[in-house]
């Protein structure tokens, strides 16, 4: 469901909560340009906006509030939103943002590191398939470096693949033709290999 912005709703959240959130009237005027930014650019990108403008300021702790009126006095709360460590309305996490719905189950009021720690992959998690599509498509002609290759291949050393990697590496390459240059470089390899094993039993 989408929210509608209401300027009349607005302007009484303000006389209603100034005193319960003790936010300056200042400050209360910049949140209400805040939610209503937010607002439209989620609402353009397609995601569903279900944050009254009181359900938004009960996100924002009173720690966050008083950061804010401090820079807010110190004329720095531009330089500080725009930072690392300035807040945003963003996902809680990775889950919450598959639901495609900003609400209170989904979003959180955090600075802009803690929004970026909480979209990252975790131990255990996966990606979808589409997202793994995506990635393909991104590195599709892209070769590695011979440090990122030496890197790899360090990292592989006494590494024992089991069963079910080995089925999946054999599906994977499964009725792939290889091209002349491939076939020219796995020749030269064994070639050197074997060179390199001949030299050792002399």
């Amino acid at each position: 469901m989408t929210m509608h912005f209401n300027p009349r709703d607005v302007l009484a959240s303000i006389q209603s909560d100034f005193q319960g959130h003790s936010i300056s009237k200042p400050l209360m005027t910049i949140l209400c340009r805040m939610y209503e930014s937010s607002h439209r650019r989620q609402v353009a990108a397609g995601i569903g906006f279900e944050l009254t403008f009181d359900q938004y300021l009960s996100l924002i702790t009173k720690a966050r509030r008083q950061r804010m009126e401090q820079e807010f006095k110190s004329g720095t709360f531009k330089q500080f939103m725009e930072s690392a460590t300035g807040y945003v309305l963003t996902w809680r996490n990775r889950e919450a943002r598959a639901t495609g719905t900003l609400n209170m189950e989904t979003a959180v009021f955090v600075n802009r590191e803690q929004s970026r720690r909480n979209q990252h992959f975790k131990k255990g998690d996966k990606h979808t398939q589409e997202s793994k599509d995506a990635i393909a498509l991104a590195r599709t002609g892209t070769k590695h470096s011979e440090e990122t290759k030496a890197r790899i291949k360090q990292s592989n050393l006494g590494q024992t693949r089991s069963e079910e990697t080995k089925a999946k590496i054999s599906a994977a390459r499964r009725g792939r033709t290889m091209s002349e240059e491939t076939k020219a470089k796995m020749a030269a390899k064994r070639a050197a290999y074997w060179a390199a094993k001949r030299a050792e039993q002399q």
